[in-house]
């Protein structure tokens, strides 16, 4: 905005992470591949940690930590530049 127009500014809270879709892969021998595909509108992820369970729901080793803030902020900064940055067509 330019000049004197008003300006107002809020904060928006952390809400829960959408998870659209997940997967795994064992396709390479001795490592499980896992995606999650979500949205963090919010960008409130941060630290998370994982546990894995047999099929009697007994925890498989410790839970595994990640910390998704870096990665969750590269992947929304991409989609805001592509979306900005479509064919240019000078007006006529």
């Amino acid at each position: 905005m330019t000049g004197n127009a008003p300006v107002k500014q809020f904060t928006i809270g952390g809400t829960k992470v959408m998870i659209d879709s997940t997967s795994a892969s064992k396709e390479r021998t001795g490592f499980l591949d896992i995606t999650i595909i979500g949205a963090d509108n919010t960008y409130s992820t941060g630290a998370m940690s994982f546990s894995f369970l047999d099929t009697s729901g007994n925890a498989i080793g410790s839970a595994v930590s990640a910390d998704l803030r870096r990665r969750s902020r590269l992947t929304m900064e991409a989609k805001r530049r592509a979306a900005h940055s479509g064919p240019w067509f000078p007006s006529r």
